[in-house]
C-alpha cells in the first residue's frame, strides 16, 4: 500500500475553533500606563469616575493618623454578557 507520506505528499492541518461565545478583539490590560494610551479605555475609566460621584459612593478625605490607608488598583477587565 502507498501512502500520500510515501510520496512526500502533505495535507496541512487545518485547525478549526469551536465555541458559542463571541471574540473580542480587545486586550485586557495589566496596568493602567497602558490604558492611558488607548482612547477606549480612558473614555471607560473616566465614565467608571462620573458615576462613582453622581452616585456619591464615596468622599476623598484625609486618612486617620493611627490607622493604614487601604491600597487600591485600577482592574481591566472586558465583560461578556454585560
Amino acid at each position: 500500500m502507498v501512502t500520500r507520506s510515501m510520496n512526500q505528499i502533505y495535507k496541512p492541518k487545518q485547525f478549526h475553533v469551536v465555541t458559542k461565545h463571541l471574540i473580542t478583539h480587545v486586550i485586557e490590560l495589566s496596568c493602567v500606563r497602558q490604558a492611558l494610551y488607548d482612547p477606549h479605555w480612558r473614555q471607560a475609566m473616566s465614565e467608571e469616575l462620573t458615576a462613582l460621584m453622581r452616585h456619591s459612593t464615596w468622599t476623598l478625605v484625609s486618612p486617620p493618623k493611627h490607622c493604614n490607608s487601604i491600597g487600591y488598583k485600577w482592574v481591566f477587565w472586558v465583560k461578556e454578557k454585560s
